[in-house]
């Protein structure tokens, strides 16, 4: 195949696919929030970009001493006029002949090298051309998902050693393709300067951009661990997404997905998959944290090394809220910590360890109407098989913001289609109400909240 024909044809005549799916859309966010947040604890002097393609990844990222270099030349004459603040050269990376870079980036390229030879050519091109450190992207495993523009000969990792390179670190993964980040020399500090996330927080949103933001306000402002966020939204009408993706740009250890369909909870498996984190938070959009949550919930897993999940509530709530109730049949207590253990389902925002997802446990839906709710039930269900407890907190880490009675009265139209599709009737919103006094009423233009008579 004659690639340089074909990517100049690609970026003369289909512009808006340019490098492909890797370079648009959430891919393209993902790598650039890595890129955002290694660039700086690494501080390079020069970086060489192999395979810079159509610049989309790259070319509004400040690095100095930046070199694209691509074999098309289309997108190198695009890119010069694009971003005349960074230099650019059209050569076949296994023909030119350059000095070592201080940090090199490789997106994607590997898995479109068609002979085994030319790979491992190429990866020894990459080692040659890399001073100190890289970041490159590959297989790691034989892909789910195969084209004939794509090939597979070992995994990414083992090449890098076998090439003599020590020190290998996974950074995140899209699809089927794994980011990992080499180093050659100065990796005795590397493990402080990379600090990988503790806490892996995957947000689900679908409209209510009013609550998401106080929710993002407040996880910032509390959270106080090691964490990467990952935002996903529904296809939100709400403005959500753009707002989200503003969000994102102005904070590194933050990335999202914005979908252009609604996929209910499942919608965050997308997120787990990509999440590096030792533990895994499924939060809700409407969530007002509190000070410490991160911790204290940590330390309950320490613990309580037999707990699987656990909910950032408790089944003891405010006074506020609106007729909460949780079931749990026993307490457990330990050096002056509680939790209370249920049989049945926590909920979906909680912490779970990250070996329920590695051993195969995942988000599903409960398709109720237009509403697609994540299906905690069976989550937690199946955490317990596994041999894991499912337990409340001993206290609410976090303010449910769509529990309060005055969101139900700001937004009564949402709520009550909200219950109708989870529950078939409005009984349960009306016993929630009932219990701090409140009654719901049918009127002429739909309903209305007030006290009880």
């Amino acid at each position: 195949m004659d690639y340089k024909k074909f990517w100049d044809n690609r970026y003369r005549n289909n512009p808006e696919l340019g490098s492909g799916l890797g370079s648009r859309g959430a891919n393209l966010t993902y790598k650039q929030q890595i890129l955002r947040e290694i660039i700086p604890k690494l501080n390079p002097l020069s970086v060489l970009d192999i395979g810079c393609g159509d610049g989309q990844v790259t070319g509004n990222l400040p690095l100095p001493g930046y070199l694209g270099l691509d074999i098309s030349s289309v997108a190198i004459e695009l890119n010069q006029d694009r971003y005349p603040d960074k230099e650019y050269i059209n050569a076949d990376f296994l023909e030119v002949n350059l000095p070592p870079y201080e940090l090199t980036i490789c997106f994607d390229l590997t898995i479109n090298i068609n002979t085994f030879k030319k790979y491992r050519s190429f990866m020894q091109q990459v080692v040659r051309m890399t001073k100190h450190w890289g970041i490159i992207s590959g297989y790691q495993n034989p892909p789910r998902f195969k084209s004939p523009m794509t090939h597979y000969y070992e995994p990414l990792g083992k090449t890098l050693a076998t090439l003599g390179v020590k020190y290998v670190k996974p950074l995140g993964k899209y699809r089927d393709i794994f980011i990992l980040f080499f180093a050659k020399s100065g990796f005795e500090q590397l493990e402080e300067i990379l600090n990988p996330p503790l806490i892996s927080t995957i947000l689900l949103n679908w409209n209510r951009l009013y609550l998401l933001k106080k929710t993002l306000d407040s996880y910032l402002k509390t959270i106080s661990v090691p964490y990467e966020l990952l935002i996903i939204d529904n296809n939100s009408s709400d403005g959500s997404q753009e707002y989200i993706e503003r969000f994102c740009a102005c904070n590194a250890n933050i990335s999202s997905i914005l979908l252009s369909q609604n996929k209910g909870g499942e919608a965050l498996n997308l997120g787990l998959a990509r999440a590096s984190g030792q533990f895994l938070h499924v939060s809700e959009n409407d969530l007002i944290y509190q000070e410490n949550w991160d911790k204290k919930a940590l330390k309950t897993f320490t613990i309580f090394p037999e707990l699987g999940q656990l909910s950032l509530f408790s089944p003891f709530p405010p006074c506020d809220l609106v007729g909460e109730t949780c079931r749990f049949y026993t307490s457990l207590k330990r050096n002056n910590n509680i939790i209370y253990p249920t049989d049945i389902n926590i909920g979906s925002s909680s912490i779970f360890r990250r070996e329920i997802w590695e051993q195969g446990v995942r988000w599903q839906n409960a398709d109720a109407g237009s509403y697609r709710f994540p299906n905690d039930t069976i989550f937690s269900r199946s955490v317990i098989k596994l041999g894991y407890l499912v337990a409340w907190n001993d206290q609410y880490l976090v303010i449910n913001q769509g529990h309060l009675l005055q969101e139900f009265k700001n937004n009564l139209h949402y709520y009550i289609e909200n219950y109708r599709s989870k529950h078939g009737n409005l009984n349960i919103f009306e016993k929630r109400l009932n219990k701090l006094g409140y009654r719901l009423h049918k009127i002429a233009s739909g309903y209305r909240i007030s006290d009880q008579e």
